[in-house]
């Protein structure tokens, strides 16, 4: 496929949208910083001539970097671009004990480390959920304790109350 104004225009880079306070002048500031925060921005009353203001802005910077034979960054696709496969470099001696407890599993060597990878994650992942729900859970228990002392000190008897409980009693 040609890269030509056409392909580049129809790309869909990601945007940074600010909406601006009264103090900056209001309205919206949208910028596409993969292409350079600064040249590719512009700003709008609303979102739309932001957006439509930026249009105008990409077709200028792109006419000027086709003609020049400046290359112009393409956005990435997320989701292609990992392929579920990278290269480790371990010790010999790490090698050597995986490869022996695969084995001792019955498994590859892949498949025995994509488990402890994958154990570990999990691990790491509910131990961090886990520290939520103790962090929450002693929050409870703190609050639960200040209510507490807080009612306990209330029905201490004090001076002034028994004083009162006298005079009550007396005029009873």
């Amino acid at each position: 496929m040609k890269k030509d104004l056409n392909y580049f225009m129809n790309l869909n880079y990601p945007l940074e949208i600010k909406k601006l306070t009264e103090a900056e002048g209001g309205g919206y500031h949208v910028s596409i910083p993969l292409l350079g925060k600064y040249a590719f921005q512009t700003d709008g009353d609303t979102i739309e001539e932001a957006l439509s203001k930026l249009d105008s802005v990409k077709e200028e910077w792109f006419e000027e970097y086709l003609k020049r034979g400046t290359q112009i960054p393409e956005p990435v696709n997320e989701e292609n671009s990992y392929s579920g496969k990278f290269l480790m470099r371990v010790p010999k001696e790490l090698h050597r004990l995986l490869a022996l407890k695969a084995k001792e599993n019955e498994v590859s060597l892949n498949q025995y480390v994509q488990f402890l990878i994958s154990t570990t994650f999990i691990a790491d992942t509910l131990d961090k959920k886990l520290d939520t729900v103790c962090d929450k859970f002693q929050s409870i228990i703190d609050d639960y304790r200040e209510v507490h002392y807080e009612i306990k000190r209330s029905n201490e008897p004090t001076e002034f109350s028994q004083v009162q409980i006298y005079q009550f009693n007396k005029a009873v």
